[in-house]
């Protein structure tokens, strides 16, 4: 399977933009049901139990750990990837697109973790460093409707019930 075309940031495809893999099941905790925030309750003192309001459920954001690598063929390659990717993640949010589950994700860095090198830089040929990039979700996605429709011609971006033509 190619790398081409299985992730986006902001539109642009990691691999070919970034030179970034992401390792397989790394955007799995996406998937994973969001926890609720802690409810509106009241224990009154003459009944059983607890009051609690259920209309008002809202959602925790989802966590996760994307399990990166960048590779180049070159030092001077793998110098503009890490910046350009460091940039498209650290600049506010960014939208991460998994073609797997036809979603996109509005996401903020938390932090980088564990770096790990699997070739020398200096060495010559292709160049692999791995890295962790802890992300969260602004809004559970499935709180956010979004989907890409086409009617033979045009794309058209559907948000919450407006479309947008791409």
């Amino acid at each position: 399977m190619s790398a081409q075309g299985q992730y986006q940031i902001n539109g642009l495809d990691l691999w070919e933009e970034y030179s970034v893999l992401l390792e397989k099941g790394s955007t799995a905790d996406l998937l994973a049901m969001p926890n609720p925030k802690e409810r509106i309750t009241h224990s009154w003192e003459d009944e059983h139990g607890e009051e609690v309001l259920f209309p008002l459920t809202r959602f925790k954001p989802r966590e996760a750990t994307l399990k990166c690598a960048i590779v180049c063929l070159s030092m001077h390659e793998f110098w503009q990837a890490y910046q350009r990717f460091f940039e498209a993640v650290t600049a506010g949010g960014f939208e991460l697109y998994v073609n797997e589950f036809r979603s996109a994700y509005s996401l903020y860095t938390v932090e980088f973790g564990k770096t790990e090198r699997f070739t020398r830089l200096l060495t010559g040929g292709k160049i692999a460093v791995k890295f962790n990039l802890k992300v969260k979700e602004t809004v559970p996605i499935m709180f956010v409707k979004k989907m890409v429709v086409t009617d033979g011609i045009f794309e058209y971006v559907v948000t919450n019930n407006q479309y947008l033509s791409v």
